[in-house]
């Protein structure tokens, strides 16, 4: 079966964007790497949407279209307004305490504000 036109396309943006973005971090701070762990992630959930839309699985793909979102935004907000502390939290091993830690960061919307503050 024949790719439609418009994948043709995603998978020529998608080899310029590698070119783009294949070089490590330009630094190893823990608020770097964390942002940048995040954009790995919605990365992986494009690749994912689009393999959905692909098999015309269209309810699914647009249900992790709204993850993606909110990846992109924490990495945003880690990489511009997270506290010190706050980026710690978010890279404590997994345990009981951790995930507490992390149920108090910002919501979407509070992190929206945040990146939303920051001066231009």
């Amino acid at each position: 079966m024949e790719q439609h036109p418009l994948y043709n396309r995603t998978d020529l943006f998608e080899e310029q964007l590698i070119e783009l973005i294949s070089f490590p971090p330009y630094d190893t701070t823990e608020r770097l790497i964390t942002s940048w762990r995040f954009c790995e992630i919605a990365w992986e959930h494009w690749q994912a949407v689009r393999g959905l839309s692909e098999k015309n699985l269209h309810m699914s793909a647009s249900a992790l279209l709204r993850v993606q979102f909110e990846t992109i935004v924490r990495a945003l907000w880690c990489f511009y307004c997270a506290s010190d502390q706050q980026i710690e939290k978010l890279n404590r091993t997994l345990s009981n305490e951790s995930e507490q830690a992390a149920t108090n960061l910002p919501s979407t919307t509070e992190m929206l504000a945040g990146i939303d503050s920051i001066p231009n």
